[in-house]
C-alpha cells in the first residue's frame, strides 16, 4: 500500500487529502479529507478512459459516476468535513486488445491489458518459443498476485492462460515446407507488465500474440 498527501488552502483554511492505494496492482483507491472546519468545494477525481465499471463511495454512500462525469473526471461538490472518506474502485480484469484492421502487421493478433498496463510475454517465463504460442479466443486469462514471486516480479500481478503451441515434434528433418499443418499442443502462457520486461536476464519478448478464433 502506497500513500500520498496533498495539501492546499481553501477559503482560508488548510485542506489535506491523504491517498492510500496499491494501484495499479489493486484497483482500490482510498482518500481521506482532513480539515479544521466544514468547507464547500468541488473535488475532481480522474476516471481514465480504459476504465469500465468504476465505482465511488463517500462515507459508505455510493454515487453514480455517470451523473458526476465531467470531461473525464468525477466532480463531487459538497460541504466536506474532517475525516470524510472516499473509495474509488476500478475493476482490473485482464482484457484482450485488438488493433485496427488497417494495421496490417497486427491482423489475427491480440494483446493483453490490465488497467493502464499493457502486458507482454518473455521467453524466461514460457517454455515454448513465443512465436509458436497461440491464445484461444475462449481461453480464460487469470490474474495472479505474485506477492511471493521470484525476484523482479515480487508484488506484481501477472497473467496465466491455457494456450496452444504450434508443435514441431512431427516435423521431420530440416524440411521447411509441407502440405500438412503442424500439430497443436497444449501449453501454458504467462504474461507480465510490459514495463517490467528485460530485468531478469537474457530474454526475448512479444506483445502481440497469435489468436485462435475457434
Amino acid at each position: 500500500m502506497q500513500g500520498r498527501t496533498v495539501r492546499t488552502e481553501i477559503q482560508g483554511q488548510q485542506v489535506v487529502l491523504r491517498q492510500e492505494t496499491a494501484y495499479p496492482w489493486d484497483g482500490r483507491v482510498n482518500l481521506t479529507v482532513e480539515l479544521e472546519e466544514p468547507v464547500e468545494f468541488a473535488l475532481r477525481l480522474r476516471i481514465p478512459g480504459w476504465s469500465s465499471g468504476a465505482t465511488l463511495t463517500v462515507n459508505g454512500e455510493r454515487f453514480d459516476l455517470n451523473e458526476l462525469s465531467e470531461h473525464g473526471y468525477a466532480k463531487i461538490e459538497r460541504v466536506w468535513r474532517n475525516a470524510d472518506h472516499l473509495t474509488l474502485f476500478f475493476p482490473l480484469p485482464l482484457v484482450r486488445m485488438y488493433a485496427s484492421p488497417e494495421i496490417a502487421a497486427d491482423i489475427g493478433l491480440v494483446a493483453l491489458q490490465r488497467g493502464p498496463l499493457v502486458y507482454c510475454l518473455e521467453s524466461i517465463d514460457n517454455a515454448v518459443p513465443l512465436h509458436r504460442l497461440v491464445l484461444p479466443r475462449t481461453a480464460d486469462i487469470r490474474a495472479i498476485d505474485e506477492s511471493d514471486g521470484q525476484a523482479g516480479l515480487d508484488g506484481v500481478v501477472t497473467g496465466i492462460a491455457d494456450a496452444l503451441a504450434v508443435g514441431r515434434t512431427d516435423w521431420e528433418g530440416t524440411m521447411l515446407y509441407r502440405p500438412q499443418p503442424p500439430e497443436m499442443q497444449p501449453a501454458t502462457l504467462k504474461a507480465i507488465p510490459y514495463c517490467l520486461w528485460g530485468n531478469r536476464g537474457v530474454t526475448t519478448m512479444r506483445v502481440w500474440l497469435h489468436e485462435q478464433s475457434i
